[in-house]
């Protein structure tokens, strides 16, 4: 099938993989073009040498066209911009931010410019920029998602530009889509029960049990809309937000829901300490394992209070030894901290945090992830 999106990426189908945060992985974003559509690997908040190496990871399985999904407002992203052109990446999708900045540096290096769009303003104005085609996504969608539905969006969005449009957001149908000028289709929870989608098995049941009524829209108060799937943490941050919850309280509620359900298959909980420091939370890994290195993602962005200022990595190999410290991170700025360390062999790590905050005026820990590899 034949599109002005098939001819302008090279692809057979005119269906593109939503770069999704801990699912736009290399063995999905590589399935999907190997299948004849656009995959592309999300790289959210991670650093640049990080997405370089999933880079890396899905051209060994594919010599298809893959792209790369940026959220904008990540501290990494200009450092993520160089690494598309450095890897001859040969499309980026934007979101959360203009890619203003970067358009000319891409456009020189032959890359494709996608930028995610919610309003007809914004489509105009990323045409201008000199964006390559839009992804009109609707609030159907799955995540953040803003005020217009897909029905709505697309065809203003079709008559406002010249440039191709890609429909996405509770796409249940590509001819509906087409129907209403989009050139091609964006989806992302459909691919998430692939068997390729490196997801727990409880998530993929999970949207595939969901009914039409089945998700809830949080945060309109807050001014960042989230679309997700009903569970028992939306039924609280819902009736917390009636009742005028301040927006630190409502944001430590959701810090690594998705990483758990996506990655631990837990539907219905999540970490966070917010008792007074030192917090920490702790794993066994059920036999020792060498490890070398470990990644912290903060829920703040760069700058932001949230930022954990002093924490400690430690580990042990029975319960009846002490923690000893295999690490220390102080007066840490980051959101996004990768450090390496001599190999070293434990069965119990520990993440010791004993100042959670910028300036200690507040108790709780915001950590969104932790990786120990």
């Amino acid at each position: 099938m034949k599109t002005r999106m098939t001819e302008l990426l090279g692809i057979k189908y005119p269906i593109m993989q939503g770069g999704m945060q801990h699912l736009g992985v290399p063995g999905l974003a590589a399935a999907v073009s190997e299948a004849g559509g656009l995959g592309l690997i999300g790289a959210a908040s991670a650093p640049a040498e990080w997405v370089r190496e999933q880079i890396r990871a899905a051209r060994k399985l594919t010599d298809k066209p893959f792209g790369v999904n940026i959220m904008l407002m990540s501290p990494y992203a200009a450092d993520v911009a160089k690494v598309i052109v450095e890897e001859g990446v040969q499309v980026v999708t934007t979101g959360a931010g203009s890619p203003g900045k970067y358009m000319e540096m891409w456009k020189e290096a032959g890359v494709k410019v996608i930028p995610v769009v919610a309003s007809v303003a914004l489509a105009k104005r990323m045409e201008r920029a000199g964006a390559d085609a839009i992804v009109a996504e609707g609030c159907e969608s799955g995540g953040h998602v803003g005020e217009s539905t897909t029905m709505t969006l697309v065809p203003q969005v079709v008559d406002a530009v010249d440039i191709p449009v890609i429909a996405a957001g509770g796409i249940g149908g590509i001819a509906a889509a087409f129907m209403l000028g989009a050139k091609a289709v964006q989806m992302g929870t459909a691919f998430v029960v692939t068997e390729e989608a490196q997801v727990h098995q409880n998530y993929k049941d999970k949207i595939l049990k969901a009914s039409d009524i089945d998700t809830r829209v949080t945060g309109r108060t807050t001014g960042h809309p989230v679309r997700a799937l009903r569970n028992e943490m939306t039924k609280k941050y819902l009736k917390m937000e009636q009742e005028g919850a301040p927006f630190e309280e409502l944001e430590l509620m959701t810090l690594g829901g998705l990483r758990k359900a996506v990655v631990d298959g837990d539907v219905k909980t999540k970490w966070c300490d917010t008792s007074t420091a030192p917090n920490y939370i702790d794993f066994d890994f059920g036999k020792e394992q060498t490890i070398r290195g470990w990644k912290l993602v903060n829920a703040g962005n760069e700058g932001s209070v949230f930022i954990t200022h002093t924490c400690f990595l430690q580990g042990r190999n029975s319960p009846d030894e002490e923690w000893k410290t295999i690490d220390e991170l102080s007066d840490n700025k980051k959101n996004t901290v990768v450090r390496q360390f001599k190999p070293t062999s434990v069965r119990y790590v520990r993440l010791l945090v004993t100042q959670s905050t910028q300036n200690n005026s507040l108790k709780a820990a915001r950590i969104y992830e932790l990786e120990v590899y």
